[in-house]
């Protein structure tokens, strides 16, 4: 392609029908390409990139025109696309992004509208092969027939009505189980066990982890959101999995996406307002809550994208609420589907706080909260923001068990009435250590929150159509009830 193809009014036309494919180049001097197409009815879509050179990476987008095709493109002009203000890119919308080699397919189910494919270079130069299907779904007032058979697409989950299933004070609705999660999100039975990982990581087994990844579900293309101390991303167990800004230039000192953060390359300091997240606490609490998510040997959801988002100091108590509500905005614009909340304290959330949950849920991003860990203090239920998001259904609580499956003496209940809580491993569970990296042991709510979330994005990288309701009811009714008080 030629340079003015990195620009939305130079974007090369697919001219999509059932399956199209075609190969392109993107380098340092070329780094994105674009492509439109049009959808005229209803349909499944897919597309995914293949043929890359070792030791490169590429980003493919898919964004939805929202209003006028033309008001956008007399707006954007020649510009690269890479190089557009937030103002200019007003009425896209990013529906959903990958990296390759390693990405699932990009698949959605897209109605009447335009549309733009983004394949820009993360590192390397490379060429690739861009391929695009698309399968027209039937009517629901027309029958299908030879001519015209009804698409298979995964049944969508139902909007949770109050569960009949059992509940316990304690474990709440269960042990969050990944291989029948999963399955259940595509429409599958739960998947085939596969041989245990090994004592470092049987709370991977615990969950039944392995399961999903050995069908392909390693959440690609799911960015999971970290409120915390920040995280070593130095680290190797983790820089892969780094969630990268793909509006954002780094150490140009220049916000090129206009967002209101200057060179937000990874993520972003709420503590220091500035865009170092490095996790600068004595016990790494952040560092350790992200390698449950995303690190390589550790992680739930290894393929995963952490997006770092400092709001707590270096102490790990002071986490003011101001901080956390702007940490869950710019994880909702910036195009966060999970948000992961590793603390707690008793005061009920401010208002903004509630506010920007309650925006956080409208949005379509799934929320997690840890229990809190006073229960031998004579706690009876989550803490805050836990609390308030079950209580309101914004968010999901996780509790802790051990090994054994016997629930933490540390970990808060799920108390009374019932609430969206679930359990996950959280004594004595590895995962990614400050500095060097090496991995160590570690017990709290904090750590089996991480692990839902891990679930969550395995779930997503399935069936990227899940809504928040669809995850929570998919993860309580699959839940192992087998439990020892």
């Amino acid at each position: 392609m030629s340079s003015r193809d990195n620009s939305l009014r130079g974007a090369r036309n697919l001219r999509l029908s059932l399956q199209r494919s075609l190969s392109d180049r993107v380098q340092f001097s070329d780094s994105e390409d674009l492509f439109r197409f049009q959808v005229r009815q209803s349909s499944q879509v897919s597309a995914s990139l293949s043929g890359i050179a070792p030791r490169s990476r590429l980003s493919l987008q898919l964004l939805r025109v929202q209003g006028s095709l033309n008001q956008l493109l007399r707006r954007t002009g020649d510009q690269p696309f890479s190089r557009l203000k937030t103002s200019q890119r007003r009425g896209l919308q990013l529906l959903q992004s990958g990296v390759s080699p390693g990405a699932q397919p990009i698949t959605q189910t897209l109605t009447s509208g335009r549309y733009f494919l983004r394949v820009a270079r993360r590192s390397g130069q490379s060429r690739y092969r861009l391929t695009v299907a698309a399968t027209a779904i039937a009517s629901p007032t027309a029958s299908p027939t030879a001519s015209n058979p009804a698409p298979i697409v995964p049944s969508p989950a139902p909007v949770p009505t109050p569960s009949p299933l059992p509940y316990s004070n304690r474990f709440g609705y269960g042990l969050v189980n990944a291989s029948a999660a999963v399955a259940k999100s595509i429409g599958q039975p739960a998947f085939a066990e596969v041989a245990n990982s090994g004592s470092q990581k049987s709370s991977l087994d615990q969950i039944s982890a392995p399961e999903a990844w050995a069908k392909g579900y390693r959440g690609q293309g799911v960015v999971v959101a970290v409120l915390d101390t920040g995280a070593d991303y130095s680290s190797s167990f983790l820089s892969d999995s780094l969630w990268k800004n793909p509006g954002e230039i780094a150490f140009d000192g220049i916000d090129n996406d206009r967002n209101g953060y200057i060179d937000d390359d990874i993520g972003w300091n709420f503590v220091s307002n500035n865009n170092n997240p490095a996790d600068n606490s004595s016990d790494g609490h952040g560092t350790f809550v992200s390698g449950i998510i995303t690190d390589t040997d550790f992680g739930v959801a290894p393929d995963a994208q952490v997006m770092l988002l400092k709001t707590a100091d270096a102490s790990g108590f002071s986490v003011s609420d101001d901080r956390v509500a702007d940490g869950i905005y710019y994880a909702v614009r910036n195009g966060a589907k999970i948000i992961n909340l590793s603390f707690g304290g008793l005061a009920v959330p401010t208002l903004r706080l509630q506010q920007a949950m309650q925006f956080a849920r409208q949005q379509g991003v799934f929320f997690v909260a840890a229990a809190g860990n006073e229960r031998q203090s004579g706690a009876t239920q989550p803490l805050n923001p836990a609390l308030y998001a079950a209580r309101n259904h914004l968010g999901t609580v996780a509790g802790a068990v051990d090994s054994a499956n016997r629930f933490a003496s540390f970990s808060n209940p799920a108390g009374q009435p019932p609430l969206d809580y679930l359990v996950a491993p959280g004594v004595d569970v590895y995962s990614t250590t400050l500095n060097s990296g090496t991995p160590a042991e570690a017990s709290g709510t904090s750590f089996a929150a991480p692990a839902i979330a891990g679930v969550a994005a395995l779930m997503l990288s399935a069936n990227p159509n899940l809504t928040p309701d669809q995850l929570e009811q998919i993860l309580i009714e699959t839940a192992n009830r087998n439990l020892s008080a």
